[in-house]
C-alpha cells in the first residue's frame, strides 16, 4: 500500500487528487461552444461532400451548374467552420478538444474541396 497522502490543490476551479499510484482530476471546464459548432459543420460539409461524390457517380460525371452549387456551398460551409474553430480559441478557461477537431478536420476537408475543384477544372 502506498503511503501517499491525499493532495487537493487549492485552485477552486480544478482539483486534483492523488490516492496511491491513480491520479484522478476534477475540473469544472466546459468544451467551447465554437469548437462543437465547427464540428457540426465539418460533419455537415463532409456529408454534402458525400453526397456529390454519389451524386456525381450516379449521373456518370454530367452533373451541372447545380450539382457545382451545392459543392461550392459545401466549401463555404467547411470554411465558415474552419473559421469558427479556429475564433473558438479565444474562449478562455475551456476545453479545446472539439476546437482542435473541428479546424484540423475542417482545414483537412477544404483541401479535399480544392482537389476537387482543379480536378474538376
Amino acid at each position: 500500500m502506498d503511503d501517499r497522502p491525499i493532495i487537493l490543490n487549492r485552485d477552486p476551479k480544478e482539483k486534483q487528487i492523488y490516492i496511491g499510484n491513480a491520479n484522478y482530476k476534477f475540473d469544472n471546464k466546459k468544451y467551447t461552444t465554437g469548437g462543437i459548432l465547427s464540428l457540426i459543420l465539418f460533419v455537415l460539409a463532409a456529408a454534402v461532400l458525400g453526397l456529390e461524390i454519389w451524386v456525381s457517380y450516379r449521373a456518370c460525371g454530367e452533373g451541372g451548374i447545380l450539382l457545382g452549387a451545392v459543392g461550392f456551398m459545401g466549401l463555404l460551409v467547411s470554411l465558415s467552420g474552419f473559421i469558427i474553430g479556429i475564433m473558438s480559441f479565444q474562449e478562455e478557461d475551456r476545453h479545446y478538444l472539439f476546437s482542435r477537431l473541428g479546424t484540423l478536420l475542417n482545414f483537412a476537408l477544404i483541401l479535399i474541396w480544392g482537389c476537387v475543384y482543379l480536378i474538376g477544372i
